[in-house]
């Protein structure tokens, strides 16, 4: 297969990397910033570069390029994985720019994956609290997890997809444990709406006990 993945010089992209290049029937090429290539000023030579390839693994976030790097690769490709984030889905808890940019990454994927004329068959990764992640505590807007998802869970989805592409979104976990509940609250400022959340989950838990 010939595979490109972005952002493979470090984290879930390295390791992406390291698993695809160990199979010398696959041609892999990365792009990174550590690389030389910055998805804000060099996007063009990603999408051309990938034209015609059996697999774009979207991972490296840059802004809106996820999204652009879809739009632009849809039917283009064979098959697109996507690294996304829980911060999208929890947007309303967790109202940053970057998740935001990552809810909106969510739909896209998913509207592309209703497309009847559609050619690519692309996968959304909801990830949260990958091993490895550097957090700093003091920036408002990250996360310290005390729980973590190896990047070999990940690596497996991704290759159980590839033999059977008929899904179109795997969700990790994504647990609200104290440390989390300490964090969201006091540095997102949505405690109501956090509390909202976790009655929620009491009242569903009770319900199937």
């Amino acid at each position: 297969m010939k595979i490109i993945i972005t952002g493979h010089t470090r984290g879930l992209g390295k390791r992406f990397y390291e698993h695809f290049v160990s199979d010398t029937n696959n041609e892999v090429i990365g792009f990174s910033k550590r690389q030389g290539t910055d998805l804000n000023v060099s996007i063009d030579a990603v999408v051309e570069a990938a034209l015609g390839c059996d697999l774009f693994i979207n991972n490296a976030y840059a802004g809106r390029k996820q999204i652009e790097l879809i739009k632009r690769l849809n039917n283009k490709v064979k098959m697109i994985v996507v690294s996304g984030s829980q911060g999208g889905f929890f947007n309303n808890l967790i109202p940053t720019e970057y998740g935001k940019n990552k809810k909106d990454l969510s739909e896209i994927c998913h509207l592309v994956s209703l497309d009847k004329n559609s050619s690519t068959k692309i996968l959304h990764l909801d990830l949260s609290c990958l091993e490895g992640n550097e957090v700093d505590i003091d920036d408002p807007d990250n996360l310290k997890c005390d729980y973590t998802i190896e990047f070999n869970q990940v690596v497996q989805t991704v290759d159980s997809w590839i033999e059977n592409p008929s899904f179109n979104d795997i969700r990790f976990n994504f647990k609200i444990t104290d440390l989390l509940y300490d964090q969201i609250s006091t540095k997102m400022g949505t405690k109501k709406e956090l509390d909202q959340l976790v009655e929620k989950i009491k009242q569903a838990v009770d319900k199937s006990a």
